[in-house]
């Protein structure tokens, strides 16, 4: 759970097969700034999903999680 430069690292070089990409930041920081929204501003809360994570990063996707990190978006 949660990726780190060394799981990055392990699944580029294929010694791990992937990892679990919860987000926590995301996941936490919206539905907080959703309910900030509804009590400060009343605002709806939103009924509809939104996909925050948790998402699998392996080889096929690795690279551009490594640039996202890099990128500081991560």
């Amino acid at each position: 759970m949660n990726i780190d430069g060394a799981a990055l690292s392990n699944i580029k070089s294929g010694t791990q097969v992937c990892a679990i990409d919860q987000g926590p930041y995301t996941m936490g920081f919206l539905s907080v700034a959703i309910l900030n929204a509804h009590v400060n501003y009343g605002l709806d809360v939103t009924t509809r999903e939104v996909l925050t994570g948790p998402s699998v990063v392996d080889a096929s996707d690795v690279d551009l999680t490594i640039k996202g990190v890099k990128a500081g978006a991560r």
